[in-house]
């Protein structure tokens, strides 16, 4: 189980944690150039892995992203997540820590439940903080973002880093999107002018 503390060290052996300070770098250095300096970080690990999670406040959003999720990951599970919320929710709520916390137990979740699919659904999941109304989560392209974030060349040897967008949704989406797929879905969403980054809108379906 994660832990998310400071200063945190882990039992990864010397030639890992060169290479993670590689890759820290690498995804940093690109996130860096489109949110600017982050502004709060929390290290979290577990026997074998450490996952950072950077604060990025910026333009009114509050961007939540992971560092070390797809470090030397198989199965072409090479990503790193991006929660994106209203600084407003962060704000009114108090909730930063619950909601790093809540996006490690997803990260913790996809790194078990391995998937081919670009579109991934969790229409239920044990533990979500109280203050946020949707309780499922979808796992699409980071919309919205630098092109680039969605290939993150780290080095020959290596398959490059695709930023995944980790987006909570009500139930009933979830269910609209197993059934129907994600294309009509967007269809809905365009319709209803909605921002799904909006974590205090109302369900489209």
């Amino acid at each position: 189980m994660y832990h998310v503390e400071e200063g945190t060290v882990n039992n990864m052996n010397k030639e890992d944690i060169f290479e993670f300070d590689i890759y820290r770098t690498i995804i940093l250095k690109n996130f860096i150039e489109e949110w600017g300096m982050p502004d709060n970080r929390y290290l979290s690990n577990s026997k074998d892995k450490i996952i950072e999670i950077y604060i990025f406040i910026n333009n009114n959003i509050f961007r939540i992203a992971s560092i070390g999720a797809g470090f030397k990951e198989k199965n072409n599970q090479n990503f790193e997540y991006l929660l994106v919320l209203p600084c407003e929710f962060i704000k009114e709520n108090n909730n930063e820590r619950e909601m790093v916390l809540y996006l490690l137990d997803i990260i913790i979740h996809l790194g078990s439940n391995i998937s081919n699919s670009n579109v991934r659904i969790i229409d239920k999941i044990a533990k979500v903080p109280a203050t946020l109304p949707e309780k499922s989560i979808l796992i699409d392209d980071a919309r919205g973002e630098a092109e680039h974030l969605s290939c993150m060349h780290i080095a020959e040897n290596q398959n490059p880093i695709t930023l995944k967008w980790v987006i909570p949704i009500y139930y009933s989406e979830a269910k609209f999107i197993l059934e129907n797929g994600i294309d009509e879905f967007d269809i809905l969403e365009s319709k209803n002018e909605l921002s799904l980054a909006d974590v205090t809108r109302a369900p489209v379906v």
